[in-house]
């Protein structure tokens, strides 16, 4: 929410984030981690009566799409192979998304498992920030396979203090093992990409939003393209790395990275066999290919 923030001619909610999304294209079906842990922020968003806040736009967005354009909500299913079908000839392809972790939880040998802390016992200190309880997913093609995690972080030496459930990194990976892709968590902060996540992954190609001076920290580049942590071959990219990194990292950013300015497409070919990744002009709307890499070969199982 900020100033100026232009109001819905359709519904009770402002046009900000998803809810401008919403209102443009259109949402059928809406999917979060839930917002009963680790405090009822519904609850919560309806105690602030003079200005909505941004939980509570969401949530007038969410009431409005669900009584007014039929829209589906769900909460994130830890462990789901099904709860993001494809909709069209599901039977031609070898395709799904697998949930891997919401709230910090995956489905570990048929059961739950989490470090989060329990709201029967947690204080104020402890409660968890959103980035912890991000969904994470993996994609299948065949074959292939691409991991998505959001804002997760891990322990890595630096952060040997901060509590246990700071550490979401080694509880999904595991899950989640070898993978052809994967986004880098938490932007490559320097709380993220920790060198056992890496080393359980072994990602041929990681993707890196970047919006931040110090996205990637210099400890989590270093561990991205080790070869103490994982042997082989790895292309870096992201999606527009500032100034101010390149004169902080210097040429070791330079040398990491296949592309640090553009859209990032990630095409998967039939069968899941083989994979390419095209850098799109991101300062003009006609997004023109600037380059192309791969082929990449997907893993074997």
């Amino acid at each position: 929410m900020y100033p100026g923030i232009t109001h819905s001619d359709k519904g009770n909610y402002y046009l900000t984030g998803i809810t401008g999304v919403g209102e443009a294209v259109g949402i059928s079906k809406l999917v979060d981690r839930g917002w009963d842990y680790p405090i009822d922020l519904r609850e919560e968003a309806q105690k602030d009566t003079i200005q909505p806040t941004t939980m509570s736009n969401y949530f007038n967005f969410i009431d409005w799409s669900i009584s007014n354009r039929n829209m589906q909500y769900q909460k994130f299913i830890p462990g789901s192979k099904d709860q993001f079908p494809m909709l069209h000839q599901n039977n031609l392809y070898n395709f799904y998304v697998e949930n891997i972790q919401a709230n910090g939880i995956v489905i570990k040998e048929g059961k739950p498992y989490t470090k989060m802390p329990s709201t029967k016992t947690m204080n104020k200190e402890e409660i968890p920030g959103e980035n912890h309880l991000s969904a994470g997913i993996l994609l299948h093609y065949g074959d292939f396979k691409c991991y998505i995690g959001g804002d997760i972080s891990g322990t890595a030496p630096e952060f040997e203090d901060k509590p246990i459930w700071h550490d979401v990194e080694s509880v999904v990976a595991p899950i989640v093992g070898e993978v052809d892709v994967t986004t880098a968590n938490h932007h490559a902060n320097r709380d993220a990409m920790t060198s056992y996540f890496l080393s359980i992954l072994k990602p041929r190609v990681i993707i890196q939003e970047v919006w931040s001076s110090d996205h990637p920290g210099h400890e989590a580049l270093l561990r991205m393209t080790s070869q103490k942590i994982w042997k082989g071959e790895r292309d870096i990219f992201s999606t527009a790395m500032l100034e101010a990194n390149r004169l902080v990292i210097g040429e070791l950013l330079e040398n990491s990275y296949r592309s640090m300015n553009g859209h990032i497409v990630l095409r998967v070919f039939p069968n899941g066999t083989t994979y390419k990744i095209y850098i799109l002009d991101n300062m003009t709307e006609a997004k023109q290919v600037k380059a192309c890499f791969g082929p990449y070969k997907t893993k074997q199982k």
